[in-house]
């Protein structure tokens, strides 16, 4: 179990001073694994660099649930999180998700997620995961929102172990255009 407690200052012309404030845990052993998180700022706080941006956050909140898997069970996952603003309605988002393995290695996972507040949206999407050999693997995705359907198929190859060359391609239809990108890239012994 691992635990997090922080706590900051800020001083500035303009805003004058402030605090800011973190407590959080987080655990995760073979079977199962969560997190939780809050965070506070006065209205003064300010971080470096954004001393004339929107103001911080009153208060965030975030938790999460994951069940890592068992022999074909699937595993899944849930998660929330608000953020609580000064001068602007709340934000909250909700989400789950299920796992499972398809064939020797490859996964379908099912995904819904749901925003509230300031920004509504609902979403539910389907992912399906196909690694080969030689670092390749080739992903399909469906997402459906209000508005419309996004869905996409792709296939790449990631590096080797440190250095070499990967490459990827992708094509699909996003907010009622089609669209394609492909890329390579090397990494060498510097960088």
């Amino acid at each position: 179990m691992l635990g997090q407690v922080a706590a900051a200052g800020s001083r500035n012309d303009t805003a004058g001073s402030g605090g800011h404030a973190v407590v959080g845990l987080q655990h995760a052993s073979l079977r199962y694994g969560f997190s939780v998180r809050a965070e506070g700022s006065s209205r003064e706080y300010r971080q470096i660099g954004t001393e004339t941006g929107p103001l911080p956050p009153r208060r965030q909140y975030s938790a999460s649930y994951t069940s890592f898997g068992r022999e074909g069970k699937g595993s899944f996952g849930l998660a929330y999180a608000r953020i609580e603003r000064y001068d602007e309605e709340d934000i909250v988002t909700t989400s789950a998700n299920y796992t499972l393995r398809v064939g020797a290695r490859s996964s379908l996972t099912f995904s819904a997620s749901r925003v509230s507040g300031a920004t509504k949206a609902d979403t539910v999407g389907v992912s399906l995961v196909i690694p080969f050999d030689n670092r390749i693997a080739a992903t399909a995705n469906v997402t459906h929102r209000e508005g419309g359907t996004d869905a996409y198929v792709g296939v790449s190859q990631g590096i080797g172990s440190e250095i070499g060359g990967g490459w990827r391609a992708l094509a699909g239809r996003r907010s009622g255009q089609s669209f394609g990108v492909g890329g390579a890239y090397y990494q060498g012994s510097h960088g």
